[in-house]
């Protein structure tokens, strides 16, 4: 994942970013194997690009609101309860 932000000051802030998206996409493939689905199939019920949802899935990209929205609702489950589903670890803090 590419940081915009100056690398030196803002190092902690785009760790933290790459620890959510890894989380993430930990929440998103447990959930999608679940449901037994491929990762095609869920691309195409939450209108998502394949190689998106790779990149979700791997961590190496963060998701908007939107996609958190997409993805929960194509799997049937709440935003809430999915991002609930999120483990924060210490390392986030």
């Amino acid at each position: 994942m590419m940081c915009i932000l100056e690398a030196d000051y803002f190092g902690r802030i785009c760790a933290v970013s790459d620890e959510l998206s890894q989380a993430f996409g930990k929440v998103l493939r447990r959930e999608r194997e679940k449901k037994k689905w491929s990762q095609m199939q869920l691309a195409q019920e939450a209108g998502l690009h394949l190689n998106t949802l790779g990149k979700l899935e791997s961590g190496k990209r963060t998701p908007n609101l939107h996609t958190v929205f997409a993805v929960s609702r194509a799997l049937g489950i709440s935003a809430g309860k999915f991002i609930s589903m999120i483990e924060w670890t210490e390392e986030m803090d």
